[in-house]
């Protein structure tokens, strides 16, 4: 099956594709998205699976699905470090997603066809020497245990965070305990630091304080280190709230 590829982290996704080219695919990886789009417009043959690095497509608020929808060329896609399923599950997870998202577009036929896709990457990813070089799904180094527990789409569900402030809040989540500047966040979320940008990212903080405040299972905390400089953390057992400005 023919896959392309785009990601931030060119060499990781060259050892995985290793794998999958010893199946007998075929892999091309992209760090450019306008190449990315512009290859997969004129492709021939046809392309099988688009795999994404979450990042490398600045955290989109709409569905990468509207944009090919739009160019007449619906492919099955997948955020290859899409964080939310477990490791065991990313499988049905990218299929469930692509059933959701491309429904007739793409033929039962296809479907069938690359669900054993789905299950090979899921299988490479999961593999030691792999999952701890994949940003988003390792977790960072001083990760805590306490928030093993903590439903993201329920938090999302609950509060009924927007899509935009649930990437930023996903974005800390997955930095738990990390000093982020806003350049970075910026950056990695958006691709834009501009001063507008920053605006909003501000604006998007304090709105993801004042529903902290509204949280009671959990002590959720996005706390300015210095200027320019955050850091977010989360745990059950803490009995105040301090919020820093």
């Amino acid at each position: 099956m023919t896959i392309f590829v785009l990601t931030r982290q060119k060499e990781v996704l060259e050892y995985i594709s290793q794998f999958l080219m010893q199946s007998g695919h075929n892999v091309s990886i992209f760090t450019d998205l306008e190449e990315f789009f512009f290859k997969m417009e004129n492709s021939s043959p046809n392309i099988d699976l688009l795999m994404c690095d979450y990042r490398a497509l600045g955290f989109l608020e709409n569905s990468p699905y509207a944009a090919m929808k739009a160019r007449n060329k619906v492919i099955p896609f997948l955020f290859y470090n899409d964080p939310f399923p477990s490791i065991d599950e990313r499988s049905i997870y990218w299929y469930s997603k692509m059933k959701l998202e491309c429904g007739d577009n793409i033929t039962n036929a296809t479907y069938t066809r690359i669900m054993p896709l789905l299950k090979e990457i899921q299988d490479i990813l999961k593999r030691e020497d792999i999952y701890s070089l994949i940003d988003l799904l390792a977790p960072p180094k001083d990760f805590s245990q306490n928030i093993i527990d903590f439903d993201c789409e329920d938090f999302k569900r609950r509060h009924n965070i927007q899509e935009s402030k649930y990437d930023l809040f996903l974005y800390f989540y997955t930095h738990n305990n990390i000093i982020l500047s806003i350049e970075d966040i910026c950056t990695d979320l958006w691709n834009d630091t501009s001063k507008s940008k920053m605006s909003t990212l501000y604006s998007y903080i304090s709105s993801l304080r004042e529903i902290f405040k509204k949280e009671d299972k959990y002590n959720l905390q996005i706390i300015r280190e210095s200027k320019g400089k955050y850091r977010f953390i989360c745990n059950k057992n803490v009995t105040s709230k301090i919020f820093v400005c």
